[in-house]
């Protein structure tokens, strides 16, 4: 490889030779990801687009003297790479964008954007003579690796996380891959797939620790520029988790800038979802230093706590004059839809959240609509269809009629008044079942919550992991179902003080069944027992949302804009506690969990903000923390109140069978403690 010069630590700028180091700088471990370094001069004598206009190899192989392997390496026998680069007139006409392009990697042949890195990472562990390659995956990845290391006989251990879909797991057991499904989060598959490798003797696919796998990422952008007739675009949005893509992404177009292949270097807008947000969160503060996040969203090929590719990643963007942006799972399922529908492309999540964040800069006018766009589906949506079905909803279920159909076309005409035909049921048949539900399935001797057994849950599942499970449709990705858990111990009663405590306890007093007696407690719960949760929530995403560079100036701004209207802030102050004993517990149990985020900060910032705008403390309230952790957790600000109702059941339920075993029935209020302010006494005689 006389084109290759050697290996570059991104952390230390240590240079090595090729042959000296297989993975990662010494110096650093397992961080001190490598970066190869190329002798361009040498490089531009073998390939220039002159003579890749000639080549008729549409694979990632036409770069091949642009790629760390051998010139006469042989290469997997399946065609990697030359995807389509759609001109996307319908989209573009539809968002006022006339040169917007969509780059489908769901053409790949194991369906995503992984097996340029996988066919490259093949061909280096052949030179080396390995035959057992091992990889940690959310699921692309894996199934890329055993795809191709299918093609060419060689042997795959995959490490994915119990939650990876099954169309992802099918793929790999389809290719023969030995899969090892780690019963906890991708990091730690990811450290767990390390150890064993080391131990084994494996080869290590990983991106973010393998140097030359991002080099057959790169491949995409030399094909969107090439594709484009070398006219370079002016943005490319792609999704990050570990950084890889973006990293690669970067990579290429260096690589192209040094050969002189392009005018203009594109910008890179990493798009990441915002319950796995730990690069936004960097870039935002201007850091190379990445947090760990608790990461749940529903994009699983990009959810990451602690980005293997982070260095590489946050300097493509910094590098490109690019940026990072966050989406949420529900914008992401309407980019698929949007996907779908104008353009034919099938995305997974991860693939459509590009297209959730041009939407999202269109808004924000971070991109200005004449400018020339590519937006990289990185996965066929096949990886995910429970996903897909989340974002369409189900099919109209109808009877076999010609009449059915008429009705599900046009319900609003009815049946027109034909006679059914013979054994076909009179009147016009149902659109569709008198209930549907994406809960719960059930026939005689089954029960399955989202999909799982009941017994398995049972078995296997916490109370808050099940609540986890029904609201959001997946099984917490780390602690959530603990975090909800303490949340609704903290509100499980609050003594006569609460409405709901009174309203209960007079109702059981009055001889009412138990279940009426807390019933008449929680109907009390509303705008001002309860319902602070959901205002404090809506009021801190409505704030995050506007994408704050600085959150102590963002709760200063809003505390003094409630002031001037005169508006209460919810979720601060408390009639009884100076300092809310519950907050605390909660915020540290977050901590402890994984869990303390942005949105916590930014409860205490408005806090601090309070006390410099009004000279006294007005403390955080259990409604506050409750309403930053439920948004830590990716959940719905309408939520508020279910949390409230939840945790408060148990204490009503407590108060009502006290009152009826312990107290005198009918409980009276002494009349001397009603004051009477109405007319005084006067006499109908006087009319």
């Amino acid at each position: 490889m006389d084109h290759v010069l050697g290996l570059r630590c991104v952390l230390c700028g240590k240079e090595y030779e090729v042959d000296e180091v297989l993975y990662v700088c010494p110096d650093h471990r397992d961080d001190g990801i490598l970066d190869v370094i190329y002798d361009y001069r040498l490089i531009s004598r073998n390939i220039n687009p002159r003579s890749l206009a000639r080549n008729p190899d549409h694979s990632i192989w036409r770069y091949k003297p642009l790629l760390p392997v051998q010139p006469d390496s042989p290469v997997p026998p399946l065609t990697v790479g030359w995807t389509p680069l759609y001109h996307a007139k319908r989209l573009g006409q539809k968002l006022g964008m006339p040169h917007l392009y969509i780059k489908d990697e769901g053409r790949q042949p194991t369906a995503s954007l992984k097996d340029r890195a996988s066919a490259v990472g093949v061909v280096k562990a052949m030179e080396l003579g390995k035959e057992v390659i091992a990889a940690a995956s959310t699921g692309n990845a894996a199934s890329s690796l055993a795809g191709i290391t299918a093609s060419v006989g060689l042997k795959s251990i995959i490490f994915v996380p119990r939650t990876a879909p099954q169309g992802k797991i099918a793929q790999l057991l389809v290719y023969g891959a030995t899969v090892l499904a780690v019963d906890g989060t991708y990091d730690q598959a990811f450290d767990l797939c390390l150890e064993a490798s080391k131990e084994q003797g494996w080869y290590i696919r990983n991106t973010a620790y393998n140097p030359y796998l991002s080099e057959g990422k790169k491949t995409a952008v030399y094909e969107i520029c090439e594709q484009l007739g070398w006219d370079a675009p002016d943005w490319i949005f792609v999704s990050v988790g570990d950084g890889c893509i973006i990293g690669g992404l970067g990579k290429g177009l260096r690589d192209l800038a040094a050969l002189g292949w392009i005018e203009k270097m594109p910008r890179l807008m990493g798009v990441q979802a915002e319950g796995s947000a730990a690069l936004y969160n960097a870039w935002k503060k201007g850091t190379e230093e990445v947090e760990p996040v608790e990461p749940h969203t529903i994009a699983d090929s990009i959810s990451v706590g602690l980005p293997r590719d982070r260095i590489k990643a946050l300097r493509a963007v910094r590098d490109t004059n690019g940026a990072f942006i966050t989406v949420s799972d529900e914008e992401i399922l309407a980019a698929m839809r949007m996907l779908g529908q104008s353009m034919g492309v099938f995305a997974e999540p991860a693939g459509a959240a590009p297209l959730a964040g041009l939407l999202k800069a269109l808004e924000r006018g971070i991109v200005s609509p004449e400018e020339k766009v590519v937006v990289l589906v990185t996965g066929n949506g096949l990886k995910d269809v429970a996903s897909a079905m989340k974002a369409t909803g189900e099919p109209i279920f109808i009877a076999p009629s010609l009449e059915a159909v008429r009705k599900a076309l046009h319900p609003k005409r009815g049946c027109r008044g034909r006679k059914p035909p013979a054994g076909e049921h009179r009147g016009c048949p149902p659109e569709k079942p008198f209930w549907r539900t994406a809960l719960t399935y059930i026939e005689p001797d089954t029960i399955r919550i989202r999909g799982y057994d009941i017994a398995e849950i049972i078995d296997k599942l916490s109370f808050g992991d099940v609540f986890y499970l029904l609201i959001k449709g997946e099984l917490p990705r780390g602690n959530e179902g603990k975090l909800i858990e303490a949340i609704l111990v903290s509100c499980c009663d609050h003594s006569f003080l609460a409405p709901s405590v009174n309203a209960t306890r007079f109702a059981a007093s009055s001889g009412v069944p138990l279940a009426q007696a807390v019933a008449a407690g929680i109907l009390t719960i509303g705008k001002y027992h309860g319902g602070a949760i959901e205002n404090c929530a809506y009021a801190l995403k409505e704030i995050m949302d506007s994408d704050p560079a600085d959150l102590t100036e963002a709760a200063r701004r809003y505390v003094k804009e409630k002031r001037a209207a005169g508006e209460r802030i919810p979720g601060y102050g408390h009639p009884i506690h100076k300092s809310d004993p519950r907050v605390g517990a909660l915020i540290k149990k977050a901590q402890e969990l994984g869990l303390r985020g942005r949105y916590v900060e930014l409860a205490l910032e408005i806090e601090r903000a309070l006390e410099e705008e009004i000279g006294r403390r007005i403390p955080i309230n259990v409604d506050g923390a409750i309403a930053a952790l439920m948004l830590e957790m990716g959940l719905d600000p309408k939520l508020g109140s279910a949390f409230f109702i939840i945790s408060r059941l148990p204490g009503l339920v407590a108060h009502a069978y006290e009152e009826a075993t312990r107290e005198r029935p009918f409980r009276r209020v002494d009349y001397r403690e009603i004051e009477y302010d109405g007319p005084p006494k006067r006499s109908l005689a006087e009319r």
